[in-house]
């Protein structure tokens, strides 16, 4: 038996508070824009703690949970400080919007400095816990400030939020809506609380019944908007949509129930995902566009060139947050194009960002290694030696392929799928053989050209096979652009799984080879 230690799952976030709190933490800081969320679970904390809850803004000054008055004349924050410094009572403190004031006001600095390091002297009836709400980073120059990682939702919080909603419609709809409470919980999952609610609401409003299909679309605008994450729609078509590529199609086939809740129950580890190398337009991003047809699951892609902020700290957070909101719409497939492009430099460790790319990176190996939460990572790579090696690295990836260019078969099967697609080319005779060296996108190229012709002649006309063939002149191969390149990719690529059945092979009978 193995004596690893898995990984202690993460405290409550209240329960996190209440542990800094109690560890005389100077500030803790919670980043989010979720305000009213954030100060009921602040608050919480401070109930477990015994402590009086008291919340500061530039508007309301010094109230209570319920926005009662505790105080008059304390819109000032400077003001609000001294009286938390002198208040003999055992409280926690909530302040809001608080890193605009700090940030433009150095007395306020100053004297912010100054109480964090008075908090440890006070007697524990005395006690005070500060902690922050605000949606911008904790200033880097301050020291004592502790940033608790402010999650999204919960399912089972969503379960409350949707019952919430329920508990105030007539009694069909809230039937209706309680019937579907699962359904609609992974609905909004990945949203904030009031996004949720909203996506509830605005289905009742608009169909009088709740939709799922109107709910999700409420989501996909939300995950739209944020930037490194958006939702894609899958190819309808499934994997039947690529021509060949039987090694990895059956890989995927095998894999397809893998993240389902039988397979949880019947003890199979949740598949992390796996990397596809190889020339560009062989069809590894197309694989990725119908792998989530196939396993029925949402379409999400990761930007990572859309994570890099100018600001520091900004791309950790934002890599930790689209990784939180993918991890909350899981089971899901998370699709991250041309890997190597994303982290170039990244193992150099050079320091030209700040370290930027660095740290990013080592997020995401960190994600990779410890994804369990039902995210099926399927990654891309053009350049397989521009690859950072810690990908190849066992636990990554649950396999690495490598597509190279389509074999006679492959292309005859291409060539059909094509024919699917663009139906009026419904002679292509001749095509396979004429195509050695070209890949699956320059194929298409072919039909595109064809289709052009056929309409374009006196009188129109479908498109013949010569108009195929004749399609082929005008285009420019990747085998013949990348020359030595491609076998040098060829050669690093012998370690990985060949996405092509061995058996496929060329006119001439020259199949791909491999050593394992």
């Amino acid at each position: 038996m193995s004596d690893k230690k898995k990984p202690k799952a993460k405290l409550p976030i209240w329960e996190e508070i209440a542990s800094l709190a109690r560890s005389r933490a100077g500030v803790i800081w919670l980043r989010t824009r979720e305000e009213v969320r954030a100060e009921r679970v602040a608050a919480g904390a401070a109930d477990s703690l015994k402590m009086a809850c008291k919340i500061h803004s530039i508007t309301e000054g010094l109230v209570d949970i319920n926005g009662k008055e505790i105080r008059s004349g304390m819109q000032d924050p400077r003001k609000m400080l001294t009286a938390l410094i002198n208040d003999d009572e055992r409280s926690m403190y909530i302040l809001e919007d608080f890193s605009r004031n700090v940030g433009s006001d150095p007395i306020l600095k100053r004297q912010l400095k100054d109480v964090i390091r008075a908090l440890p002297k006070l007697s524990p009836e005395k006690g005070k816990a500060i902690v922050v709400i605000d949606a911008e980073p904790p200033p880097a120059d301050i020291p004592g400030i502790y940033e608790v990682e402010f999650r999204l939702p919960s399912k089972d919080e969503l379960g409350r939020i949707i019952e919430d909603v329920a508990r105030v419609l007539p009694d069909e709809k809230k039937g209706a809506v309680l019937e579907l409470k699962d359904e609609i919980v992974q609905g909004v999952a990945g949203l904030e609380a009031e996004e949720a609610s909203v996506a509830l609401k605005y289905s009742m409003v608009v169909d009088g019944e709740p939709n799922l299909q109107r709910i999700v679309s409420r989501k996909k605008s939300k995950i739209q908007s944020d930037g490194a994450l958006s939702w894609k729609d899958p190819d309808p078509r499934g994997l039947d949509a690529i021509g060949g590529l039987g090694n990895l199609k059956q890989y995927l086939y095998r894999r397809a129930n893998s993240l389902s809740p039988e397979a949880k129950d019947y003890g199979v580890p949740a598949p992390k995902g796996i990397l596809v190398c190889g020339i560009p337009g062989c069809g590894k991003s197309l694989a990725a566009m119908c792998v989530a047809t196939a396993y029925q699951l949402p379409l999400l892609r990761l930007d990572i060139g859309a994570v890099m902020g100018k600001y520091v700290g900004e791309s950790d957070a934002n890599m930790r947050k689209a990784l939180e909101t993918a991890q909350a719409v899981a089971p899901a497939i998370i699709w991250i194009d041309e890997l190597e492009k994303a982290f170039a430099g990244a193992s150099g460790g050079g320091d030209a960002d700040g370290g930027t790319v660095t740290r990013v990176f080592g997020q995401f190996l960190t994600f990779l290694q410890e994804n369990d939460a039902g995210l099926f990572v399927f990654a891309t790579a053009n350049d397989i030696s521009k690859l950072p090696p810690e990908f190849l690295r066992a636990g990554r990836f649950d396999a690495v392929f490598w597509v190279d260019l389509p074999t006679f078969k492959e292309r005859e099967a291409i060539i059909k799928v094509m024919q699917g697609k663009y139906p009026r080319c419904g002679d292509a005779s001749g095509l396979a053989a004429a195509t050695e060296g070209y890949t699956g996108s320059e194929i298409e190229g072919a039909f595109l050209a064809a289709l052009n012709i056929g309409f374009n002649s006196q009188p129109r006309r479908d498109p013949t096979a010569e108009d195929l063939h004749r399609g082929l002149q005008d285009v420019v191969t990747i085998k013949e652009t990348f020359g030595e390149k491609l076998e040098e990719y060829r050669s690093l690529a012998k370690g990985c799984l060949p996405a092509s059945e061995l058996a496929e092979t060329d006119g001439a009978g020259n199949g791909p080879t491999f050593e394992f």
